[in-house]
């Protein structure tokens, strides 16, 4: 039995290695003709060119890991079908099911395995890369961008400022407010046109401050200016924000930057599905191979690679479809983060199980 199951295992790791590796090369090369033109017009050299890439590679990877395993699945089972091998089995006694619960455990080990690589590996790696594809190839200052649209951010001296733009390099802000507080007492309000960096304090022109009681829900003085210089104890770098692309970050730092975005009132129903995602993607790994190797196994015998490879394809757009679907039904709340994370996993967890019942022991 030992030696039967780590026949099939080799028969099924092979297309699996074959399909990554070619998927990642697809991958990667359509990435590359995607940032072409920035490639050629800011003169990048070839080796910051390739280390970008080559950065950004295990992401690449574990995004496609379930494609290959249901690729695998699919083409080894399918082989073994048309060869009579999986009839010359259960000829002998021997039920499916045993044969195929070492395929669900490596489902589980290669999940496990990509959290962990999601949680160490790639956010260093992306965030290299970005760095690379920053200050190397587009030949931009290291540090944060100097123009931010449409922001929420908390300023020294407990304060909240929402602006419609702030560019750093210049020191400007246009449609600013400026939320001053004690405790989470709202005592004090300037809403300006604009504000100008003078080099010791800003300068707000066309504006008001307003004056609130001590609960803070009443407006108890409101004065106008044309121009006021105000020190709120803030510089442009002060205010340099700190935005988080999900896919740099591991779990635990995405989380907190939930709950900075919480402080300040700022919608995050987006980043907690990204949040829940971190968890519930990698499991797809296991879902694949739940519905692939059943698939197979009651495919029509000798069906080939060809009718494999678009099943496999067609399986894998449906998932990522669902996952796109649980995003867009969070993101309107209609479905809580978690469970627009987990709705892919949820319908194709069912199916799996489904099809695994089916299997005649």
């Amino acid at each position: 039995m030992r030696i039967l199951k780590k026949y099939f295992f080799v028969e099924f790791i092979k297309p699996c290695l074959f399909g990554l590796a070619s998927f990642v090369i697809i991958i990667a090369v359509s990435h590359l003709f995607e940032k072409l033109d920035t490639f050629t017009s800011s003169g990048a050299r070839a080796y910051d060119v390739f280390k970008y890439i080559l950065y950004q590679l295990p992401f690449m990877s574990v995004q496609v890991i379930p494609v290959a395993l249901l690729l695998g699945a699919l083409f080894s089972f399918n082989r073994l079908l048309s060869t009579g091998e999986i009839t010359a089995v259960k000829s002998s006694g021997i039920p499916m099911r045993q044969i195929i619960i070492p395929f669900m455990i490596f489902g589980v080990v290669v999940s496990c395995a990509v959290i962990f690589i999601n949680e160490s590996l790639i956010p260093v790696f992306n965030t290299r890369a970005q760095y690379i594809y920053r200050v190397h190839i587009r030949k931009l200052p290291p540090g944060n961008p100097a123009l931010w649209s449409n922001i929420v951010l908390s300023g020294k001296g407990n304060i909240r400022i929402t602006a419609e733009q702030l560019n750093l390099a210049q020191g400007k802000i246009e449609r600013v407010v400026v939320d001053q507080y004690h405790g989470s007492v709202l005592t004090q309000q300037i809403d300006a046109r604009s504000a100008v960096w003078n080099g010791d304090a800003w300068e707000f022109r066309r504006g008001s401050i307003r004056w609130f009681s001590r609960n803070g829900d009443t407006i108890i003085k409101e004065e106008p200016f044309d121009s006021r210089v105000i020190d709120i104890n803030n510089t442009p770098r002060d205010l340099s924000p700190s935005k988080i692309e999900p896919e740099e970050v591991n779990y635990k730092t995405l989380k907190d930057y939930i709950r900075h975005l919480e402080k300040l009132g700022i919608p995050n129903a987006d980043e907690r599905v990204q949040l829940h995602l971190k968890i519930a993607f990698p499991f797809s790994n296991l879902i694949v191979l739940m519905i692939g190797i059943p698939f197979a196994l009651r495919a029509r015998q000798g069906s080939g690679k060809l009718m494999s490879f678009a099943t496999a394809l067609a399986i894998a757009f449906s998932y990522w479809g669902f996952i796109s679907i649980g995003q867009s039904l969070s993101s309107a709340r209609i479905l809580p983060p978690i469970a627009g994370a987990w709705f892919a996993n949820i319908i194709f967890l069912g199916i799996g199980i489904h099809f695994l019942r089916k299997i005649q022991s």
